[in-house]
This record gives C-alpha cells, sequence and structure tokens, in this order.
C-alpha cells in the first residue's frame, strides 16, 4: 500500500491505516480475513541435488 505522507509521520500513519483495516476486518464477523504471502511447502517431488556443480543440476526419481 502506497500513500504520501510527511516523512516524521510514517509511523504514526502506518499505524493507524492497519489498525482501521484490522477493526473493519474484525467487523466483518469473519467475511472477511486477512490473507497472507506466505506458502507452507506440503511435500516436494523426490529428486537428488548435486551441490558439487553449484546445485544447478537436479535430477528427479
Amino acid at each position: 500500500m502506497r500513500y504520501v505522507v510527511d516523512y516524521k509521520q510514517r509511523r504514526v500513519t502506518r499505524d493507524a491505516i492497519f489498525r482501521l483495516i484490522l477493526q473493519r476486518v474484525e467487523e466483518t464477523q469473519g467475511k472477511a480475513r486477512p490473507a497472507s504471502a506466505t506458502r507452507e511447502i506440503v511435500g516436494l517431488p523426490g529428486g537428488e541435488i548435486d551441490l558439487r556443480s553449484g546445485g544447478t543440476s537436479l535430477q528427479t526419481k
């Protein structure tokens, strides 16, 4: 999110914006939830990485 603000007010303004966003999300009573860019890895395909080649060689099983 981008917004124009005096550099002396950056932290205060950012805090106020995000507090307001969280308040509005809570007011939806679960209809809206904050998202996250975090990904959970649940499994990787089998394979071997050859570190001797600088980690650029992958052979799958």
